[in-house]
């Protein structure tokens, strides 16, 4: 448990840091600073809204998987309606910020779901700048590309059912995995 004084001292060397990332960028040794979150869509919603970032990189997929803050820390968020496309997605895009989609596969909790190309097709189809595809598997390598090339937009009809049918049957185990998930 982190005392009072330790939580201060770590914002000030948080605040420091972004400084330093800022006159980085204003020095053109740096030319963007970006914020990333896999759990928390509140959390990266308020880093969107107190700081300059230029982009930002949020997991969006179909089953909108995502944790929220609760008491002690991250719990599961059992209400569908919250997560990184509804809650720190418009943030972004209101700040005129480059997204991209990662976790689109929900680390391969998606896969057999649906179509490798719907899940593809449904996180091309948000407003972002780029999707992280992922590899869950290299045998999914020739089926990834021609998705990507034969993307064309899903209608909101299309992402509605999907979302909707994925939410609910993948959302709260894939909420468990995320909470203590730690990219290698």
């Amino acid at each position: 448990m982190h005392s009072l004084n330790d939580m201060n001292d770590l914002a000030q060397v948080e605040a420091g840091a972004l400084k330093t990332l800022y006159k980085l960028r204003d020095q053109k040794v740096a030319r963007f600073i970006s914020v990333t979150s896999h759990t928390d869509p509140l959390t990266l919603k308020t880093a969107l809204e107190r700081h300059d970032f230029d982009c930002t990189q949020m997991s969006l997929n179909a089953a909108l998987v995502g944790m929220k803050s609760g008491p002690g820390g991250m719990i599961i968020n059992k209400q569908l309606k919250d997560s990184f496309e509804t809650i720190a997605l418009p943030v972004a895009l209101t700040k005129k910020m480059g997204v991209t989609a990662m976790k689109i596969f929900g680390q391969d909790g998606l896969v057999g779901a649906a179509p490798i190309g719907k899940l593809i097709h449904y996180s091309m189809s948000l407003p972002v700048a780029s999707v992280v595809l992922g590899m869950p598997k290299l045998e999914f390598m020739d089926e990834t590309i021609r998705a990507a090339r034969a993307f064309k937009p899903l209608g909101k009809p299309e992402m509605k059912d999907l979302s909707n049918r994925l939410s609910r049957e993948y959302k709260a185990q894939l909420d468990r995995f995320f909470a203590g998930h730690i990219d290698a």
